[in-house]
C-alpha cells in the first residue's frame, strides 16, 4: 500500500445522546441526520464514520461537529488511518446479513 494509506484519515463518531423526552429524541435525530448530510456512513446505531484526505481536515471536522452536540449528550471522535480502517474486522450473527460497515471512498474522491 502506498504512503497515502497513512495520510488518509477516517473520523469515527461514537455518541450517546439522551432520548428520554420528545425534544431530546428530536435533537438526537437531528444530530444523526446532520452526520449523514455531512457524508458520514452509519456503522452502528450510534457510530458513524467518514473519510478525510488528511488528519488536519478530520480534526477540524471533529471540532465543528463537537460544537453542536445536543445538551447532555456525549460524543467521542476517533481518528484512524486508512490502513487501520482497512484491517477492521466485523462479525455478524447467524441471522444477520452481511453489510459494508462503511462506504469506501471512490478513487477520485481521495485526491
Amino acid at each position: 500500500m502506498s504512503e497515502a494509506g497513512w495520510r488518509i484519515m477516517w473520523l469515527v463518531c461514537a455518541f450517546d445522546l439522551p432520548v428520554t423526552t420528545a425534544l431530546a429524541r428530536k435533537r438526537a435525530a437531528k444530530y444523526r441526520l446532520m452526520l449523514l448530510a455531512e457524508g458520514f456512513s452509519m456503522v452502528q446505531n450510534s457510530v458513524y464514520c467518514r473519510h478525510f484526505s488528511c488528519l488536519a481536515d478530520a480534526q477540524r471536522a471533529a471540532v465543528r461537529y463537537g460544537k453542536v452536540v445536543p445538551p447532555n449528550g456525549k460524543v467521542d471522535f476517533y481518528f484512524l488511518t486508512d490502513r487501520q480502517m482497512g484491517v477492521t474486522m466485523s462479525f455478524f450473527g447467524a441471522q444477520s446479513r452481511k453489510e459494508e460497515i462503511y462506504d469506501a471512498p471512490e478513487q477520485g474522491e481521495l485526491f
